[in-house]
């Protein structure tokens, strides 16, 4: 029986597509390059509020309802969270009320490894993937897209904290923890490389093979095939020419429109 992988949690989970894209969100589920490997983007959760019945994101519902249709025997978890809350509220919890930065990492940790001790309790296997580190071009101003709180190094500094107590929490309850902060973070400066970023805070594509052959491991080199690995290539070309094209195609219609209304508005110049 061909085991698979089912990322969950917030928009990081889109790193295991296997190519730079943000897909659409809960319900629906976005299958990877790899072929047993499926994505589920819960919207913007965040890990202190994983274990709620009620928040505003509907997580916990979300996972449940998303686990209740697998199977134990063949379907692996792996949990993508935490972020959010190392960007925009970690430190800024502990400014208001007065708090450590490890303690509020103590407490949101602990939600969050409640909702992955549930999953072992059910006999799901489970992974939890590292907390991604700030990028070093996030702190230029208000960014309602992407808020943050405290500078880069400070957030960084927070991640660390919450990657190895999430770390030790998760192998502690039977958890695999899997990173790549080797390649991702330097400790020395507290910033991250910038070449494995494709926007703000999203990894590109670059760690991908590195991720997944180390979730691998986990599992004796049984959740991926050789073959996968090596037909990564084929498809990554593929999606990145289908990609290419929908872009091309849209930026098409947006200079059509443009034309169309020129001519509507009867205006000589047709420049776009």
């Amino acid at each position: 029986m061909k085991m698979k992988l089912h990322c969950i949690g917030d928009s990081h989970t889109c790193f295991f597509m296997g190519y730079n894209v943000i897909t659409s969100f809960y319900p629906f589920v976005s299958k990877s390059l790899f072929s047993n490997i499926y994505c589920h983007w819960l919207g913007p959760s965040l890990a202190y509020s994983l274990n709620k019945e009620k928040s505003s994101t509907d997580s916990w519902k979300k996972i449940n309802s998303i686990v209740e249709k697998l199977n134990t025997e063949e379907d692996v978890l792996l949990f993508c969270v935490g972020e959010i809350d190392c960007r925009a509220h970690i430190l800024y919890q502990a400014k208001q009320n007065n708090l450590s930065v490890q303690e509020v990492v103590s407490n949101t940790v602990h939600a969050y490894m409640e909702m992955v001790n549930s999953m072992i309790q059910r006999g799901f296997r489970v992974v939890v993937w590292n907390v991604i580190y700030s990028a070093n071009f996030i702190d230029e101003g208000p960014n309602p897209e992407y808020p943050y709180y405290g500078t880069i190094a400070e957030r960084n500094a927070a991640t660390t904290v919450f990657n190895q107590l999430l770390r030790e929490k998760a192998t502690a309850a039977g958890a695999f923890f899997t990173d790549v902060s080797d390649y991702l973070f330097d400790s020395t400066t507290n910033l991250a490389s910038e070449k494995y970023y494709y926007d703000m805070i999203h990894l590109n594509n670059k760690l991908f093979l590195t991720a997944v052959n180390r979730i691998n491991d986990c599992f004796d080199g049984k959740l991926f095939s050789k073959e996968q690995f090596f037909l990564y290539y084929f498809k990554l070309a593929f999606a990145v020419s289908v990609s290419s094209f929908k872009n091309w195609k849209k930026q098409a219609v947006i200079r059509a429109r443009r034309v169309y209304q020129k001519l509507k508005n009867k205006q000589p110049d047709l420049s776009i």
